[in-house]
């Protein structure tokens, strides 16, 4: 059994001792990439925000894609520490914040959130933040390149006091509803995304 609850400084922490090691054990899968990006409408002239961007394993990805500008965010000044390491070109900012106490001048195009969404404590407080940081017409991704049961049973393994158990891709789309027309629920063996235009 995965974590009841989450504590924001130990999630901190379990994040900082992991960063330097990140990238040598997070291997990503090209075509269940492209799928993802695909699905979340990544595309040339877009500002794209990455929500718990960790070291930046996206970065890349958007940047083939011509993307105008990216902003990664995490609470972990670890990762984004690594992520400033693996990542210089000039469109690319980076933020050490909880995305929840974030401002920003102007919403985005397209909002991300890569492997990352049981870390949060409350999914549906977090789909509501998400909803202001998005522009109207934008879009939110919610993806993991794993499924539920096989990702349950990595954090069991690796990081279960700071995972909650991934909620259904039917029970995420009801918490986008209210502020988002969802056109991707998907949730197969090894793959899930959860995306909609924001109303």
């Amino acid at each position: 059994m995965l974590a009841s609850s989450l504590n924001r400084s130990e999630i901190i922490s379990y994040f900082d001792s992991k960063a330097e090691i990140w990238d040598t054990y997070t291997k990503v899968c090209p075509q269940k990439l492209e799928t993802i990006l695909m699905l979340g409408d990544i595309r040339e002239g877009i500002e794209v925000l990455d929500v718990a961007c960790g070291t930046g394993v996206l970065f890349p990805w958007y940047l083939q894609k011509k993307v105008k500008r990216i902003v990664g965010v995490d609470v972990s000044s670890k990762m984004i520490e690594q992520a400033r390491k693996n990542h210089q070109d000039s469109c690319i900012e980076l933020y050490n914040q909880d995305i929840q106490q974030c401002v920003f001048s102007n919403p985005f195009d397209r909002v991300m959130v890569f492997n990352a969404l049981p870390h949060f404590p409350c999914a549906k407080q977090l789909v509501s933040c998400l909803f202001h940081v998005t522009s109207k017409g934008g879009r939110l991704t919610i993806a993991h390149d794993m499924g539920i049961r096989h990702l349950n049973q990595v954090h069991h393994k690796r990081a279960k006091p700071v995972s909650l158990e991934l909620i259904s891709a039917e029970e995420l789309s009801s918490f986008l509803s209210p502020y988002f027309t969802v056109d991707v629920c998907l949730s197969e063996d090894e793959l899930y995304v959860v995306s909609g235009i924001r109303k």
